[in-house]
């Protein structure tokens, strides 16, 4: 599945477990939309649930 099709769906659902993933996220959420951080495009989705 790739980002393209992420985004076309009605609603997403980002996981993120332990604290090894903190600073992914962070990015991803709080930097720009990059290519290099894929998750970073959930930013352009009007419905995404972060948990």
């Amino acid at each position: 599945m790739g980002i393209g099709t992420i985004l076309e769906a009605w609603e997403t659902l980002l996981m993120a477990i332990g604290t090894k993933k903190a600073e992914a996220l962070a990015a991803a959420l709080q930097g720009p939309v990059s290519e290099a951080i894929p998750a970073s495009a959930l930013k352009r989705h009007s419905r995404v649930t972060v948990l």
